[in-house]
């Protein structure tokens, strides 16, 4: 495939376009964006214009995949909704086929009504994973049928937001061609922070520039439910696994998450 350069925009930038062109290049193979498509599971879930009773919440993961990858997308299907059901799910997962990468949000876990492994199973997909060694975010299903990806993450926003930032947007990016590196700063902390050493950590932070140094705030709500808390962050705080202990003014990794406003 082809592309003209003057014509649709690419991963190369102004810079390394005007440099082709001044060498009288101006169309260059390139590779497609792959398509995404998603499902929402869950009875619980209500959507817009629906009111909301106790047991219920309303469902944002679809907002999520769409503001997050877009980008990384050559376009994003909403499949809309299912309820706990081993066959309304297996039906719904038909539209996968007319897509590369395919996200179901929710029924990752182990939980009664998690059916996600069992009908991609029923279905023939070969399992790669199904959890992985992070938090927030360990229930993560990876499954690939020939050359459809499945992503199975959890219901969770704060999870799935996680998941984004780690897994699915590299994915994504990688499926398009784009060696995409990992942006990592360092910073300070400012409080300590205790932690299992079996898995990664991945707290919302605050970073900021106090004089000559970076630090890092996570004076915040870090359950993995509390939503508010990661609208507030502006980076994710990295704490490895291997160690339990992290102590005020001690460096650390972060993940900038900031593309929405100044962290300075």
């Amino acid at each position: 495939m082809m592309i003209c350069l003057l014509e649709q925009g690419s991963l190369l930038g102004p810079a390394q376009i005007a440099c082709l062109i001044s060498q009288g290049i101006y169309q260059v193979p390139i590779v497609r964006k792959p398509s995404l498509g998603y499902l929402m599971t869950g009875s619980e879930l209500r959507f817009e214009g629906d009111s909301v009773s106790s047991g219920q919440i309303r469902s944002c993961n679809g907002e999520l995949f769409e503001s997050y990858l877009s980008p990384f997308s050559e376009h994003v299907t909403d499949y809309g909704f299912v309820r706990d059901s081993v066959d309304l799910l297996k039906a719904k997962l038909s539209h996968a086929e007319k897509h590369d990468v395919f996200l179901i949000s929710g029924g990752a876990s182990v939980g009664k009504y998690d059916h996600t492994r069992e009908v991609l199973e029923s279905l023939g997909y070969h399992i790669h994973f199904d959890r992985v060694a992070v938090r927030p975010g360990k229930p993560l299903i990876f499954a690939t049928r020939e050359n459809r990806v499945i992503f199975g993450v959890p219901g969770n926003p704060v999870s799935s937001f996680v998941a984004c930032t780690l897994f699915i947007s590299h994915a994504l990016a990688a499926l398009g061609g784009w060696r995409r590196q990992a942006h990592r700063v360092t910073a300070t902390l400012i409080k300590d922070h205790t932690k299992s050493t079996k898995f990664d950590m991945y707290l919302r932070g605050i970073l900021r520039i106090e004089g000559q140094s970076t630090m890092v705030d996570t004076n915040l709500n870090q359950s993995s439910g509390a939503l508010g808390s990661l609208a507030r962050a502006n980076c994710l705080v990295f704490l490895p696994e291997g160690k339990s202990v992290f102590k005020k003014g001690e460096t650390v990794e972060v993940i900038p998450i900031a593309g929405w406003g100044a962290w300075n």
